[in-house]
C-alpha cells in the first residue's frame, strides 16, 4: 500500500484522513487539543509554525483538489428519491409477477395505484418493498454508470438496501423492532411456530436498536445509505465498475464527514465513525436472514417464492 507524507508536518507518514486532512497521529492529536482548548481559532494561515493554521491551510487545499460538494443539494436529491421510494412502496402495486431482471431492465415499471392498506399479505408487501428498492437503486447515478454490470450489482445489493430502509422506517415509527409495515412481519406466515423466538427477535431488533442508540437523523440515514451501497460487494465488479464506485465512495465519505463536522463540530469525526458502525449491523442482519431463508426453504420445500422476494 502506498504511504504518503503527513500534509501538516511533512515528516511522518500519513496514517489517517482526519479533520479532512491526510495526517499523522501526532498532528491529528495536536489539532484536536487545539480545538478543545482555549486558543483563538480565528486565524487561518497567519503562522507557518502554528499546527492549527497548517491544518486550516491543508483543509483548504484538500477541498480545492476535489469537486466541491453541494451538501444541501445532495441531501435534497436524496430526500426526493426517498420520498418517491416510499410512495411506490405504500401506494403502488404491480400488474404481473416481475423477475429481478425485469424490474431492473424496465425503463418504467408498470405500476398501478392502489388504496392505502390494500396490500395484506407478507408476499404483497415484500414484493412492493423490493420493487421500490430496485426502482430506487437503478436510478442512482453511480449505479447507472455500471452499465452492463448494473443488474448483477442490484441483484446482490437489493436485500441489504431493503433491510436498512425497512429498519429506518420502523425506527421513524418509534418501534423497537423491524417490520415491513404495521401488522406485517418481516418473516413469512407460520415462521414463529418453527423457529426459536430469540433467534427471530435478534434479527428483528438488532439493527433498529443501533439506530435508536445513535438517534440517527434522516439526513444521516440517507448519506449512510448511499455510502453503504458504494462500499458493498465491490469485489464482484470489473476494474471499471470498481473504479466508478471508488469515485463515488470518496464523494459520499466527504459529504458524510462534512455533515458530521458541521453538526457536531469537534465531535464530528467520532460521530462519523459511529455512523459507519451501521454497516456492520446491516451485514450481520443480512447474514442472519440468509441463514433463516435457508432453514425456511428446507422446512417448507413445497412453498415457491416469487423471484423478487426469493432471498439470495
Amino acid at each position: 500500500m502506498t504511504r504518503t507524507k503527513c500534509s501538516v508536518c511533512n515528516d511522518s507518514e500519513s496514517t489517517q484522513f482526519l479533520y479532512q486532512v491526510d495526517c499523522c497521529n501526532a498532528c491529528a492529536m495536536a489539532h484536536r487539543r487545539h480545538c478543545e482548548g482555549n486558543e483563538d481559532p480565528k486565524t487561518y494561515f497567519g503562522d507557518q509554525n502554528c499546527n492549527f493554521c497548517c491544518f486550516k491551510k491543508y483543509r483548504s487545499i484538500e477541498k480545492s483538489k476535489n469537486i466541491s460538494i453541494d451538501l444541501v443539494g445532495l441531501l435534497k436529491d436524496l430526500s426526493i428519491r426517498e420520498f418517491h421510494r416510499n410512495i411506490v412502496f405504500t401506494t403502488k402495486s404491480v400488474t404481473r409477477n416481475f423477475t429481478v431482471d425485469d424490474a431492473v431492465s424496465s425503463e418504467r415499471l408498470k405500476l398501478i395505484n392502489c388504496p392505502l392498506g390494500s396490500h395484506s399479505t407478507f408476499e404483497d408487501w415484500s414484493t412492493m418493498n423490493q420493487i421500490a428498492t430496485i426502482d430506487y437503486l437503478k436510478n442512482l447515478e453511480f449505479v447507472k454508470e455500471l452499465g452492463d454490470e448494473k443488474t448483477k450489482f442490484i441483484r446482490r445489493i437489493r436485500f441489504r438496501s431493503a433491510i436498512l430502509s425497512t429498519a429506518f422506517r420502523s425506527y421513524q415509527q418509534n418501534k423497537e423492532y423491524m417490520d415491513i409495515t404495521d401488522n406485517v412481519d418481516i418473516f413469512p406466515d407460520l415462521t414463529g411456530t418453527r423457529f426459536e423466538p430469540e433467534f427471530l427477535k435478534r434479527i428483528r431488533c438488532h439493527l433498529v436498536s443501533i439506530l435508536i442508540r445513535l438517534k440517527i437523523t434522516k439526513d444521516e440515514y440517507m448519506l449512510v445509505s448511499v455510502l453503504f451501497l458504494c462500499v458493498s460487494d465491490q469485489f464482484t465488479l470489473s476494474t471499471h465498475g470498481k473504479a466508478s464506485l471508488h469515485k463515488y465512495t470518496g464523494h459520499y465519505i466527504r459529504a458524510l464527514l462534512d455533515y458530521c463536522v458541521l453538526l457536531y463540530q469537534k465531535h464530528g469525526a467520532s460521530r462519523f465513525n459511529e455512523l459507519l458502525s451501521i454497516f456492520e449491523a446491516v451485514n450481520k442482519t443480512y447474514h442472519e436472514i440468509e441463514a433463516f431463508a435457508i432453514m425456511y426453504r428446507m422446512s417448507t420445500p413445497v412453498r415457491q417464492s416469487k423471484d423478487l422476494i426469493k432471498f439470495e
